[in-house]
């Protein structure tokens, strides 16, 4: 029988249910109340009070004053990108998955279990079906999908009989609804080498999964190939798209095999780009209603950057200030809530796929990212450049949505990057938009939060801010990458009470300054005019 974790001691309960707050969200459900919280939670108003104040804080939640309620915040997308940036997997099994959503006119996704979930780590749509979506982050049932199916057949026999353990006690409703078609799913795999899903999760969408056939750092990734079932013919899904599947991951896994993947995921030293995003600093010691641990623990899973794939007790310790005891407690409650994995060999901690699965809700309810995606994907091969979308990150900007464009940009953007707000285009472009009174606060925030950031860039605000006036852009030349310009410009109104920004960045050339004020700036102006229009912004 599985322990419960709940009863160990060093289980951090105020940790656990500020978590369980923003795991209330769903697409479905945008903006939450204190009193929704307290109804699905069970917790009282007063502990729920004081949970949604420290969340907002620290931009997990953010409050609409216009509805008196509160959204997910972008720290609970940005908290994910150290994970995804660690997964050199996701770059190299991107073309092949387009390919593959291209010809099978349906979606292609990469997943890894996440508790009695699996969790989509990337996507490629070959399609634009509004009834399946599939997202970074999204999260679905093992024993549901065709995806879990497949991880559950890859699995030894004691790990699957764990998992099973773990679905049916801790996840009871998920076990009543679909255990009886795990025999038959297992069997299937067992002669087929692939997992089936006509319609259990959408019933408009048939599915087939093929997991990878060695794990990478203690993880067995599965590919899952969804159409919609109006495009299948009785056989096309198990004679023609599962062959496709099965062929893209033997592809794969030669590639992988003559790079060395799991070798190189699994360094430690960090990238250079971009810098760390740091969590403002907490409030006082008296602050009654701040709740230290949820906010402590939450700073341990802030203190992966880029290209770390994994921490130990001592890194932590180092990043944070916190004891050697305080950080032991926080890494085994983020580890039996899935937000952390341990590797019991190495002995240190990697994210895991809770930290996506937070986001989810917030980049899936947001319908602005599907609208812009087209005329994202347009320019960004117009311009051979980079076109993201973003939003204000405390002191920096996260990418919501990109389009990447030119290699030659080395540090090409990923949805939940985050950027240092003075630094680059986006960010001066989003200071600029902003109301004076906005502007003021957030730029005294930056004075006070990074004044090495302020000091070297603060006295590019006037300029952005001219720029803005004359063009309704703004300009960074080099001032995030070197070997990178952009020109960004915000929507002309809010989305969900959230001023959202474009950006175009191109590879810097002697002759692209120019170009960036003469062409692009004119072609992003016109891309961000047609996304209002499609949006019904104006």
């Amino acid at each position: 029988m599985t322990p419960n974790p709940l009863r160990n001691p060093q289980f951090a309960t105020t940790l656990a249910h500020g978590l369980a707050l923003l795991n209330c969200f769903k697409v479905s459900d945008a903006i939450l109340s204190n009193k929704d919280f307290a109804e699905r939670t069970g917790l009282s108003k007063a502990t729920v009070s004081r949970l949604t104040y420290t969340l907002a804080m620290l931009g997990f939640l953010r409050y609409d004053n216009n509805v008196r309620k509160y959204r997910l915040g972008s720290a609970a997308v940005s908290v994910g990108y150290p994970f995804l940036q660690g997964l050199r997997i996701r770059e190299l099994a991107r073309p092949l998955m387009r390919e593959l959503a291209d010809v099978a006119r349906g979606s292609v996704s990469l997943g890894i279990r996440d508790r009695t979930q699996m969790v989509y780590v990337e996507t490629a749509r070959g399609h634009e079906s509004p009834a399946f979506r599939p997202d970074t982050g999204a999260s679905l049932p093992i024993l549901a999908s065709a995806m879990g199916r497949a991880w559950l057949g890859r699995a030894e026999p004691a790990q699957r009989a764990a998992v099973i353990e773990q679905v049916q006690t801790r996840d009871p409703a998920q076990w009543d609804a679909y255990h009886a078609g795990l025999e038959g799913a297992l069997r299937t795999f067992a002669e087929c080498d692939v997992a089936l899903g006509e319609g259990d999760i959408e019933r408009e969408i048939h599915a087939v999964a093929v997991p990878m056939r060695e794990p990478i750092n203690s993880e067995t990734f599965v590919f899952n190939c969804g159409v919609p079932r109006l495009q299948l013919t009785d056989r096309t899904l198990v004679d023609v798209i599962a062959p496709r599947l099965v062929a893209m991951v033997d592809t794969l896994e030669r590639q992988i095999a003559s790079q060395n993947v799991a070798a190189d995921e699994t360094r430690t030293s960090p990238s250079p780009l971009p810098e760390q995003a740091t969590m403002d600093s907490f409030p006082d010691d008296d602050d009654r209603q701040f709740a230290f641990t949820l906010a402590r623990g939450l700073e341990i899973l802030r203190c992966f950057r880029p290209g770390e794939a994994a921490l130990g007790n001592k890194d932590f310790v180092a990043r944070t200030g916190l004891s050697k005891a305080t950080v032991s407690r926080l890494a085994y409650t983020l580890t039996e809530l899935g937000y952390l994995r341990h590797d019991e060999v190495a002995r240190n901690y990697r994210l895991g796929g809770g930290v996506l699965s937070m986001g989810y809700p917030l980049l899936a309810g947001m319908r602005i990212r599907q609208i812009a995606r087209p005329f994202m994907r347009e320019l960004a091969l117009q311009v051979r450049g980079s076109v993201s979308l973003g939003m204000r990150d405390q002191s920096n900007m996260v990418y919501i949505e990109c389009c990447p464009g030119d290699k030659r940009i080395l540090a090409r953007p990923d949805v939940g990057a985050v950027r240092p707000i003075l630094r680059m285009a986006m960010g001066r472009a989003w200071l600029a938009a902003v109301t004076p009174q906005e502007r003021e606060v957030a730029l005294n925030r930056l004075r006070i939060g990074v004044p090495d950031q302020w000091q070297q860039y603060g006295a590019q605000v006037q300029q952005a801010l001219h720029d803005f006036h004359e063009t309704g852009v703004c300009f960074s030349y080099g001032d995030m990458q070197k070997n990178a310009y952009g020109v960004a410009a915000p929507l002309c109104a809010q989305v969900d009470a959230e001023t959202l920004v474009f950006n175009c960045a191109v590879p810097a050339q002697s002759s692209q300054g120019r170009r960036l004020i003469d062409d692009i700036a004119p072609q992003l102006v016109t891309m961000v005019s047609n996304v209002e229009i499609a949006a019904g912004l104006r």
